[in-house]
């Protein structure tokens, strides 16, 4: 969290920073890339105990700068194993989907707009045995906010980039229990739609934060270390789940 609150701090100072010109009224940029992540769960549906673990983060995605905003597509995908004290192991498979629109705010830094989200979390557990798989998705939209900035540092050209999404209404499914007579995917009644529920902050409290610096690149192409933190706590189901990923990646982004 220091390393959040520092990268934020610097982010929103005015110390050798500049109104961004770098880049052109109309441009589009594919981006490409992988890191590591690490995530934490609580999931009383599975365990009462807190399970975490290092992952595998790739991400694809695109910016579409355009004179009167800006549209984003993030989408990220996670593997890897997550480990309580007790050495119980589960194997888990996760997505976000980030989409967005944004525009500047009387053409200064701040943009402000709205997104579209798509979380999924989806786990194994490799020793229970009444019950192995879980998982929880949620679909969402609400406020995004950005801020963008050009700075010089050892006389090179920077960019910092941040954004916060908070979803506001939410469409979210989570099983109460997932055991050998109720497996989720495996039935032809499946969604059961049971475990579906529409709400707002009641029923997720979700934080999506992206901070990213920039290094521009010959031919117009760019290349980015982003920091990307999810976290939400919900209570689709009796049994509530609280789970936090950071990932850490390298992005090349690609002028087309």
């Amino acid at each position: 969290m220091r390393i959040i609150l520092f990268l934020w701090l610097f982010f929103a100072g005015n110390t050798l920073l500049a109104q961004s010109d770098t880049l052109a009224p109309k441009s589009f940029y594919l981006k490409l890339g992988g890191g590591l992540a690490r995530q934490a769960l609580r999931d009383q549906a599975m365990s009462p105990l807190l399970y975490s673990g290092f992952q595998g983060a790739f991400q694809m995605g695109f910016d579409a700068y355009r004179p009167k905003g800006m549209h984003r597509l993030d989408i990220i995908f996670w593997y890897g194993p997550t480990s309580a004290r007790s050495g119980r192991t589960t194997q888990n498979y996760s997505f976000a989907i980030n989409g967005g629109y944004l525009r500047p705010l009387r053409g200064g830094p701040v943009q402000l707009g709205g997104a579209f989200t798509t979380w999924g979390s989806f786990r194994e557990h490799q020793t229970l045995v009444n019950s192995y798989f879980f998982y929880d998705v949620f679909i969402a939209v609400g406020p995004t906010a950005a801020m963008v900035r050009d700075f010089r540092v050892f006389k090179k050209q920077w960019q910092l980039d941040g954004q916060l999404i908070i979803p506001l209404l939410v469409l979210g499914a989570r099983p109460a229990y997932s055991g050998l007579e109720s497996i989720p995917f495996t039935h032809d009644d499946f969604p059961n739609l049971r475990y579906v529920r529409v709400g707002s902050l009641d029923l997720v409290q979700n934080i999506k934060l992206r901070l990213e610096i920039v290094r521009p690149l010959k031919h117009g192409n760019r290349l980015g270390l982003l920091y990307y933190w999810d976290f939400y706590r919900t209570t689709v189901s009796p049994q509530p789940i609280t789970q936090s990923m950071q990932s850490l990646q390298i992005n090349l982004h690609v002028r087309l």
